[in-house]
């Protein structure tokens, strides 16, 4: 290589670094004040603070509720005889069908949210998250392993079921509200396990009081929130903003339909049953 070439080289590269080095320099940085959080407004971080504090109160008390039922499918399986299979439409028609129809089992299960009513052990949840099935599974906050539930008792007419759960844990109980004095404006916060994802908290506002008409239940005298509830939320607290439950999550508006429309029965109801639950 020349010694022209060389030095076109040397030049070239010289001249690259002082374009690096100048654009690093005039890179904006920020001040040492300008990295300072935004203000807040006490309000608002008073009010932050206090869903902070609603969550981790309640939250222990939420459990998952899993259960498991067999669904039975009888069918005639049209290639099971041969000749029924090329025997002609009309004959089959006329002929009484041969043989006992087969029989399909499996296991399906669902999932569900509730809370802790009683230190004892005692659950409250939606009738419909346990009706029918033959196993009940419940998952605490802070513990992977699943406790056995029993039915304690059911009241389809309010879709609420009591269920226990027998431990040496110490548990946590709900702290009730009075869902007769509720506002509609005041903040809520939904809490439970939608789509398996254990404890989610969401928040919203009391949409309207007294919705029926649904047919959903016997007895409808439902919250209306906009707190986004979803598949497994069934069964799980609505609280307000003093951490007190409310209202039991039962169900919304398909989404397809409509957006952030959720219903509770109010836990004045639950209240009432209650001791009916734990007798039957």
């Amino acid at each position: 290589m020349s010694k022209r070439a060389v030095l076109v080289s040397l030049v070239v590269i010289l001249i690259a670094g002082l374009v690096i080095i100048y654009s690093r320099e005039k890179r904006p940085r920020l001040s040492k004040k300008e990295r300072q959080p935004l203000p807040v407004d006490s309000e608002l971080l008073s009010l932050q603070n206090a869903f902070v504090r609603i969550a981790r109160s309640t939250r222990p008390a939420v459990v998952q509720i899993t259960t498991e039922k067999t669904v039975t499918w009888r069918y005639w399986d049209p290639f099971g005889d041969l000749e029924d299979f090329f025997s002609s439409p009309f004959e089959e028609f006329f002929r009484p069908r041969r043989g006992p129809p087969r029989i399909l089992k499996r296991k399906e299960g669902t999932l569900g949210s509730g809370f802790i009513v009683d230190p004892s052990g005692y659950i409250l949840t939606n009738y419909h998250v346990i009706k029918g099935v033959e196993k009940i599974s419940v998952k605490f906050l802070d513990d992977e392993h699943r406790y056995p539930g029993q039915v304690a008792g059911v009241d389809a007419g309010t879709d609420l079921a009591l269920i226990r759960v027998r431990t040496s844990r110490t548990l946590k109980a709900v702290s009730p509200g009075d869902s007769d004095r509720i506002q509609v404006g005041e903040w809520v916060m939904a809490i439970g396990n939608p789509m398996g994802l254990e404890e989610t908290v969401t928040v919203g506002v009391i949409s309207a009081k007294g919705r029926r008409g649904f047919g959903i239940t016997q007895y409808e005298d439902f919250i209306q929130t906009d707190a986004a509830i979803n598949p497994g939320n069934s069964g799980g607290p609505l609280v307000n903003i003093a951490g007190q439950v409310i209202g039991i999550n039962t169900f919304i508006v398909a989404p397809d339909v409509a957006q952030n429309i959720g219903f509770a029965i109010p836990i004045n109801m639950a209240s009432r049953v209650f001791p009916r639950l734990g007798k039957n």
